[in-house]
């Protein structure tokens, strides 16, 4: 006799939208509640979002700061083991039995800990993998020192001796520390089941974890409500992210202001970080724009000739490419990303070779004859799908999973 689900409690570090990542565990919640669950958000640091508290959801946040904040001496003991946070989970768990209770993981990295998966491990755990923290110490197998990206085996000597974090080897020291005792909840449970959001995230953690238990769920995604017309009658190539090293964002920057003139072509930039003032400085001929709402964002897409995704790191699972290429609108991205999952070289757009602005410029030159635009555009149009990334969609294959999983 199969066993009914009723209970879905989603844990997440914190209860407000401040990435992809809370953004998919906060709206999935809210959809899941509207269906015959009782669905539960369990998470550290607040403010609670506004929606989530307006929805039937139960909402459970600890009110206790992230390891950004507080002094560093209880960021470094709370990162590697929340004991708070274990414990409260543990007895907010007293109440439901694992016969019709799953626990569905988005990330514990910043302020719960991987205490949480201990206290859970009598229930049935889903983690969707939005990163590689449960595997590599950094969380992003990208060495920042030498910007570049990593293949040692994560926690081999080779990794663990490596000064490889963005801000020195005390931190990675500290990173390490955490990830030891993390791989005894996580990496060498075997009862856990992942959702990789990418082709590219389950090929690079699956060797390293002892679960083999791995589904592909494609993150729901806000598409654009209208096509661009002809995206060959602009010259704006378009950056949208978080201006940081690992993203790429110099190697855009670079390729426009070497053939801004001859070509007579903008480069804008849309987002933030802690490269801005830097690139703002050294490369003035760029627009950077700034932080910008969704609906802001979607009018540059609207107004582009190509977006770029120029990241130097395996990027899991970048949004704004398939929002873009849902408006039509031909994206180039670097190799070592999970964009070329959905994109053919040439066809429905373009493709050029990681941390190398030699080949993004080649393929920038390439989007400037008007014919290869057009075709591009007109393939793109004619064969995106819109739904695998439609919210829809996505509830019904977790809650296959769910119910999948509590059956085992």
């Amino acid at each position: 006799m199969n066993k009914k689900l009723k209970n879905i409690i989603i844990v997440y570090d914190y209860a407000e939208i401040n990435g992809g990542a809370a953004k998919v565990a906060i709206q999935s919640a809210i959809a899941l509640a509207k269906m015959d669950y009782q669905v539960y958000f369990f998470a550290a640091s607040g403010p609670v979002n506004q929606e989530l508290q307006n929805s039937s959801v139960s909402v459970i946040c600890l009110w206790i700061d992230d390891i950004n904040h507080g002094s560093k001496l209880k960021a470094i003991k709370k990162g590697i083991w929340n004991k708070k946070a274990g414990n409260k989970f543990r007895d907010f768990l007293n109440q439901f039995s694992p016969i019709d209770t799953v626990i569905h993981i988005h990330g514990w990295v910043k302020a719960l800990s991987s205490s949480i998966v201990k206290a859970a491990h009598k229930f049935p755990i889903i983690v969707t993998l939005h990163d590689y923290f449960a595997v590599c110490p950094n969380g992003g197998f990208y060495n920042y020192r030498k910007q570049k990206i990593c293949t040692k085996k994560p926690m081999s000597p080779e990794c663990i001796f490596c000064n490889c974090d963005k801000r020195s080897f005390i931190q990675k020291s500290w990173r390490v520390i955490r990830q030891i005792v993390q791989d005894k909840s996580i990496r060498k449970n075997k009862n856990i089941i992942y959702i990789s959001i990418s082709q590219k995230i389950e090929d690079i953690i699956k060797p390293y974890v002892k679960s083999q238990h791995f589904c592909r769920i494609i993150n729901p995604i806000q598409l654009a409500e209208t096509q661009i017309d002809d995206c060959s009658k602009s010259n704006i190539y378009l950056y949208i992210g978080r201006l940081s090293e690992e993203k790429g964002i110099d190697l855009f920057c670079e390729a426009i202001t070497q053939l801004k003139k001859e070509n007579n072509i903008e480069g804008v930039v849309v987002g933030d970080g802690p490269f801005r003032d830097y690139l703002a400085e050294k490369y003035k001929d760029i627009y950077f724009e700034g932080w910008k709402m969704p609906k802001e964002v979607r009018n540059y897409i609207q107004k582009a000739r190509a977006l770029i995704l120029p990241s130097k790191w395996y990027e899991g699972a970048p949004l704004t490419i398939i929002e873009a290429m849902s408006a039509g609108l031909p994206c180039i991205v670097s190799d070592c990303t999970s964009a070329v999952e959905q994109i053919i070289d040439g066809e429905n757009g373009l493709i050029f070779v990681s941390n190398n602005h030699e080949s993004l410029k080649e393929k920038i030159l390439q989007t400037l004859d008007t014919k290869v635009m057009k075709s591009i555009e007109t393939n793109l149009k004619k064969t995106f799908d819109n739904t695998p990334y439609s919210e829809n969609t996505h509830i019904k294959s977790l809650v296959q999973l769910y119910e999948q999983w509590i059956n085992q």
